[in-house]
């Protein structure tokens, strides 16, 4: 975090990337005269709650079509866990509605971008398959080199987490943070070199999330050592990136013995498209 505008929002400074954990999504002609959303998690916002019925009506109103759509997802994203998963399925809804619509209804993507820009700060970069370095509030992309589809660890936090509650926490803590090199982070993961921890900002969300996970954590860092690891956003999903998947096996079942399996998923960083 590198400062609050005027309206409240915070700015960032971020690497972001795609990883191979996704929902699963259909698209068809709505059977009445509205939207239609549904989402196999009860937990999950539906209909006009979801974000993805506001990317329905966004991209409809934008582009001037008086066609409804019905959208079922299967969820595989941990909801409220700092992954992008409901950006990343609005960004999709976009992509193939933009995609597959006519000429005479088909966004620039740079029209896209701004609309998705609408809808969330980390929209847009979902409509890429980049790594980036994401600025401002999430909206300002700048490309990084690609990264390889290194595997990786995901430690699912327990409960769900307000971005807004951490970032207030963030601003109440006043302690110095060393700066973060982030391109340096970019070229030792692509070199398989870094042996980062996590940074003091990710350590006192942590701390302030759940004190357990805090110390189990810890212990595991003491124990392994993954080319990275951080929060991912403002938490709580911890996430480690190993080498190969014979140093993350390694990794698991050690930090099996700290966390509950159905906590841990195994994942990779996405290939860049």
């Amino acid at each position: 975090m590198t400062g609050v505008r005027e309206d409240g929002y915070h700015l960032l400074c971020s690497v972001m990337q795609k990883i191979d954990l996704h929902d699963t999504m259909a698209i068809g002609p709505a059977t009445g005269h509205a939207h239609a959303v549904a989402v196999n998690d009860p937990l999950v916002p539906q209909q006009e709650d979801n974000i993805v019925y506001r990317a329905l009506e966004a991209w409809c109103r934008e582009t001037g079509t008086d066609s409804f759509f019905d959208v079922r997802i299967e969820k595989k994203i941990p909801m409220a866990a700092g992954l992008g998963g409901g950006s990343s399925d609005a960004a999709a809804v976009l992509a193939y509605l933009n995609d597959e619509a006519d000429t005479n209804h088909r966004l620039s993507k740079d029209a896209l971008r701004q609309l998705a820009a609408t809808l969330g700060a980390d929209v847009p970069f979902c409509l890429s398959g980049i790594t980036a370095l994401c600025q401002g509030i999430g909206e300002i992309i700048e490309p990084l080199p690609p990264l390889d589809p290194l595997p990786m660890l995901l430690i699912k936090g327990d409960r769900p987490v307000c971005t807004k509650a951490a970032f207030a926490a963030l601003d109440r803590n006043q302690a110095d943070r060393k700066p973060i090199d982030h391109l340096e982070i970019v070229t030792s993961l692509r070199s398989k070199t870094a042996q980062a921890g996590f940074s003091d900002s990710n350590h006192f969300l942590l701390n302030q999330k759940d004190n357990d996970d805090y110390k189990k954590i810890t212990r595991i860092l003491a124990r392994v050592t993954p080319l990275f690891s951080g929060l991912s956003g403002s938490g709580p999903t911890c996430f480690l990136i190993f080498e190969n998947e014979h140093a993350r096996e390694r990794a698991r079942q050690l930090v099996e013995t700290e966390f509950e399996k159905d906590r841990l998923i195994e994942t990779a960083i996405a290939r860049t498209v």
